[in-house]
């Protein structure tokens, strides 16, 4: 059922083709397969380049217990496009309230993967002649890629730093090579007890690097290359080079074993972090993915070619210091 009320919040941020954009996210109740209540929203508009609808995008939001309207500027492109945009608040954040306790009970893959697959299956059930777009970041790219193997309605995917051509164990293995202490682990020795500890413990209430025993048993030894061998749609993998959350030898391996067996599109960001920030300044490139995004929609004719070419002019007009 709708809310009878647009949520209370308006969203308002920069962004590369207008100066400010508003933001308005439409609230609305989804009953999810065990009977909790779903918060989603529909994200709005009116500085629109198109009126014409031209796709349904679910964004999955990575990890950690907040609000998914934290990540509403991943899809303002998408909506100033012309797209109808949904998102999904995990079991226990709200915009203005987290009950931890709530998030960390019901978090885990199967979860997270079983709600996503009841709203995507909510909205879409009406759609018909449009692409359905869906976009991971992060962990939610493992998430995005199990449900496209497993949703016939999923016609897209797009997954912004999310690795899954190696296991998490085997992510945080080079990350603790890389930088000792990470985590608070001094060596990959470390790790290895840690990862016993945890798949060991009758408590899956307790935490580690933020998150619950729960969560790290569901997610370890799942990543998505187990999937997306499988699948028949479009992919674009995009991630930092200088990604120390996810490290970018997950992507590549994803991309070494399956971009000549599925359509991939890999996009590789030199001196880029996990935020797709550049470790150099530290200031934002998300413009760089936005265009690369634009541009691969247009190519399977999503977008027409002119509105992805104003857009890109739009997008480098307003950040020159970038795109020198």
């Amino acid at each position: 059922m709708f809310r009878t009320l647009l949520l209370c919040f308006i969203l308002t941020f920069s962004n590369s083709v207008f100066s400010q954009v508003k933001i308005y996210a439409k609230d609305q109740i989804v009953v999810a397969n065990d009977g909790y209540q779903l918060n989603t929203y529909e994200l709005i508009t009116k500085q629109k380049l198109s009126n014409k609808t031209t796709a349904l995008f679910f964004y999955i939001q990575g990890s950690g217990c907040n609000s998914v309207t934290d990540k509403i500027n991943f899809l303002a492109s998408a909506i100033i496009m012309g797209g109808r945009a949904i998102v999904m608040e995990k079991r226990g954040c709200l915009p203005d309230k987290i009950n931890t306790k709530e998030c960390y009970r019901f978090y885990d893959k199967d979860t997270r993967l079983s709600d996503h697959l009841r709203v995507i299956e909510h909205f879409s059930k009406d759609v018909k002649g449009i692409p359905i777009i869906l976009i991971g970041g992060s962990e939610g790219g493992d998430i995005a890629a199990k449900i496209a193997a497993k949703s016939n309605k999923v016609t897209h995917l797009i997954l912004i730093g999310s690795g899954g051509g190696i296991s998490q164990v085997e992510e945080l293995e080079i990350l603790v090579k890389e930088k000792p202490a990470y985590l608070n682990l001094k060596s990959e020795n470390d790790l290895k007890r840690k990862v016993k500890e945890i798949n060991n413990s009758k408590d899956d209430s307790l935490l580690w690097a933020g998150l619950p025993y729960k969560r790290w048993k569901s997610f370890w030894n799942d990543p998505s290359i187990n999937y997306l061998e499988h699948i028949k749609i479009p992919v674009l993998l995009l991630h930092g080079s200088k990604d120390t959350n996810v490290p970018v030898e997950s992507a590549r391996t994803l991309n070494n074993k399956l971009n000549e067996k599925i359509d991939l599109t890999y996009i590789e960001y030199k001196n880029l972090d996990h935020s797709f920030n550049d470790i150099n300044d530290q200031k934002s490139r998300y413009p760089y993915l936005e265009i690369d995004i634009v541009k691969w929609l247009s190519n399977y004719s999503i977008i027409s070619n002119d509105d992805a070419e104003k857009f890109v002019k739009r997008v480098k007009r307003n950040h020159k210091k970038i795109f020198k």
